[in-house]
């Protein structure tokens, strides 16, 4: 097996095998300063989203590199696979989704009220998609996205939306104490990964968010689903966590308290 590791200024991918004592020279090297998401699909085509400038690549097995989209977003900050072939891809700045089929024609599916797009995920026939406020910073030392905290009056800090397959769009959930670094499909779940206080969350189609673990590290920057449970990567500190099948910890409430000032109906407990 090979594992795919992109590094960052200049935007650089390594294949990394157990036989290898070291990386060696790359694999392939592309003309950009940041490497944001990676996807494998069935035919061992790598697809790659970069920052500065916002593209997405596509790698063959030989590591030979094209650019098949570049827009107007400094960042292309999430890839993932869609069902029919091609990649679904978000970015940072104008906080847009797109599809990119497998000619290299894209088409937005999604303007969404934030700056940037975190996490993509199919479930069934949807796709979800997890939205942050504080956009990507155009240069760091690290490359490293660490907007995370309140929206302000301005809007949420964070929130989910859902596309069906019909194109209707949704905000499932926002909030306006926690931006969004990370969403996964894990185990027919939805989860997604604050930037603040380390939050691992389970979104429900009904617009309803539960705290399902709450770990060390402030942000949750990646979460890698597997057969059974995930991968969850945190920052600040450093760490990746192995959250198992098993981690059911009751929910609880994650949004703020909202006073009417009047009796309001505002829903139902399930």
């Amino acid at each position: 097996d090979t594992l795919c590791v992109g590094v960052s200024q200049p935007a650089r991918i390594y294949q990394i095998t157990l036989a290898a004592a070291s990386p060696g020279e790359p694999w392939a090297e592309l003309d950009a300063s940041y490497v944001w998401g990676m996807k494998v699909d069935r035919d061992g085509l790598l697809w790659v989203g970069t920052g500065e400038p916002g593209a997405l690549w596509r790698i063959d097995p030989a590591g030979q590199s094209e650019s098949v989209y570049a827009g107007e977003d400094a960042h292309v900050r999430t890839v993932t696979l869609a069902p029919g072939g091609g990649v679904f891809v978000g970015t940072s700045g104008q906080g847009l989704v797109l599809q990119v089929d497998a000619a290299g024609s894209a088409f937005v599916l999604l303007d969404s009220d934030f700056a940037e797009i975190t996490g993509l995920g199919v479930l069934g026939d949807d796709l979800w998609i997890a939205g942050n406020a504080a956009a990507t910073p155009a240069a760091g030392a690290n490359g490293n996205s660490n907007g995370g905290g309140a929206g302000g009056s301005a809007g949420p800090a964070g929130g989910v939306y859902r596309i069906d397959v019909t194109g209707g769009t949704e905000l499932v959930w926002s909030s306006a104490t926690f931006g969004l670094h990370s969403l996964a499909v894990v185990d027919s779940e939805v989860l997604v990964g604050t930037g603040s206080e380390g939050k691992v969350l389970r979104v429900a189609a009904h617009r309803a968010a539960g705290l399902l673990v709450d770990l060390d590290s402030e942000q949750i920057v990646a979460m890698i689903a597997l057969s059974e449970g995930a991968l969850v990567v945190g920052s600040n500190a450093a760490a990746v966590y192995r959250l198992r099948a098993e981690t059911r910890d009751a929910d609880s409430v994650v949004t703020a308290v909202r006073d009417a000032g009047v009796v309001a109906t505002w829903g139902e407990l399930r």
